[in-house]
């Protein structure tokens, strides 16, 4: 085996270890879990169990858990080794790209080093099998085949519709360099099939083929240069949290644009086109939650561009330039790095902007992390969080059960606060994430907000309207009226 494959196969394995050693569980996981968890139980595939709505934006994900954790009768840590070997596999297939000592040690820097590969590889959502299917996707076997091109298309839209922004422009390309009608229908009808199959049973099942996020997401009368603004702030506060990123932002897609051919600077149009789209939403509220993606996407491209060239190839970039942007990263790296932190003392917090949030540091403090080496100091929670209380919940979890306690409201910890109560328990969100009366109603800020997490105002009498099921008891006769039409469309 060569020098070059042993230094992949050890980058692979350190990055691998790190993950491993940080895996954790975000908020916005719990919200899918107790789905999963609801539809293995018998409920079906919904949150509340008394009502049919969709509030996860990750249906390929959502399909694997459930059948991981129905498989496995483990629902917390099944989720978490699923999430480890997803980004294992992306992780090697990128590494296994890297041609040369210059591509391995950028990339190699990137993968252990960055805050953002480390964070959002886990997490419990859908990092890891979006690099993964990313990293198949522009591989050469599948890049021959227009029907299995087609098929993981289909599938990463099916991680997040909206990496249709991140895909486009280079599938485009790819689709129209197919020679002939049948290939570039082949591909089309591939890419098809899993998103109608989807859309299908989502409108069956909810009676909604797009989740109660997007709504909730979407209907706020939040003005656009607002919505901007924020966003800037997001991806800016990103950079600071993983200062990596800035190379990758100033250097690597320039470089990219300049020295790549034309896939590669459809990659390049479609990885700006994704994070103008993050900034024109406002952003998200976990740092670098979105950036994970086109990250990848870069150091994917970044193995196909055959840098850096022969020393007497004059044209740009020069492998001197190469190795200083190298070295570069290695500085931001190692002097803003967590992968080490194991203690959890590094914690990105700007008072200043308390909507955004360093996710991972939080939730691990709480023991919702693997911790394997046991060295991360307990904070004290409101309400158990930890996965040894989460792993007790799920293997009690009621079968049978109705819902025939109170209702209790809560938007921050949604998730935890779902795993905590159990099924018997309906859970107003008045974030409308799970709740789509909720989502229905116009969000109007009322000073700061949080991206994602528009926190509404319940209607008078829409929590005794739920304890009763009795759309009446709202007080407003509209809404009194929306509600019941809308029970009869999702009440189960």
């Amino acid at each position: 085996m060569s020098k070059l494959r042993w230094g992949q196969l050890l980058v692979w394995a350190l990055a691998t270890f790190l993950i491993w050693q940080s895996a954790w569980l975000s908020d916005d996981s719990l919200i899918t879990i107790r789905t999963a968890l609801n539809w293995g139980s018998g409920y079906g595939p919904y949150f509340n169990i008394d009502e049919a709505v969709q509030p996860y934006t990750h249906p390929l994900w959502f399909l694997l858990i459930t059948l991981v954790g129905t498989v496995t009768g483990s629902w917390i840590y099944a989720v978490l080794y699923l999430n480890i070997v997803c980004a294992a596999i992306g992780i090697l297939l990128l590494l296994r790209r890297t041609s040369n000592l210059w591509q391995l040690v950028t990339v190699g820097l990137v993968v252990v080093l960055g805050n953002t590969a480390l964070d959002w590889s886990t997490s419990g959502l859908e990092g890891g099998l979006s690099i993964m299917l990313l990293a198949i996707l522009t591989s050469q076997p599948i890049r021959a085949r227009p029907a299995l091109w087609g098929v993981t298309v289909g599938l990463i839209l099916l991680c997040r519709l909206d990496f249709a922004l991140l895909l486009a422009p280079w599938a485009a390309v790819y689709w129209w360099a197919l020679k002939g009608k049948r290939p570039r229908l082949l591909a089309s009808v591939a890419v098809v099939a899993p998103l109608l199959m989807w859309a299908v049973w989502a409108q069956i099942t909810y009676g909604a083929i797009l989740p109660a996020t997007f709504q909730a997401k979407t209907n706020s009368e939040i003005p656009t240069s607002e919505l901007v603004s924020r966003g800037w702030e997001y991806v800016s506060e990103s950079l600071a949290y993983d200062p990596i990123l800035i190379l990758v932002a100033v250097a690597l897609v320039p470089v990219l644009w300049i020295a790549g051919d034309l896939q590669s600077k459809a990659w390049v149009v479609g990885v700006l086109g994704y994070c103008a789209y993050v900034v024109a939403i406002g952003g998200d509220y976990m740092l670098g939650r979105f950036l994970i993606a086109p990250l990848f996407v870069c150091l994917l491209e970044l193995t196909r561009t055959g840098l850096p060239r022969p020393a007497e190839d004059r044209t740009f970039p020069s492998v001197s330039l190469l190795w200083g942007l190298t070295c570069a990263a290695a500085i931001l790296g190692v002097l803003n790095t967590r992968a080490f932190d194991w203690r959890i003392t590094q914690v990105h917090y700007d008072p200043n902007r308390p909507y955004l949030a360093d996710e991972r540091i939080g939730w691990t403090g709480w023991g919702r992390s693997l911790n394997p080496f046991g060295v991360v100091e307990r904070r004290p929670a409101f309400y158990p969080t930890d996965l040894s209380f989460l792993t007790t919940q799920t293997d009690n979890w009621p079968v049978g059960a109705a819902v025939t306690q109170d209702p209790v409201v809560v938007c921050p910890g949604l998730g935890a606060m779902g795993m905590f109560v159990g099924p018997q328990v309906h859970v107003i969100d008045p974030c409308g994430l799970t709740d789509r009366f909720m989502a229905s109603l116009s969000y109007t800020p009322t000073g700061q907000w949080k991206a994602g997490h528009f926190e509404r105002p319940l209607p008078d009498g829409y929590l005794e309207a739920v304890k009763y099921r009795d759309a009446t008891r709202v007080r407003d006769p509209a809404l009194a009226a929306e509600l019941q039409e809308l029970w009869q469309v999702i009440g189960r």
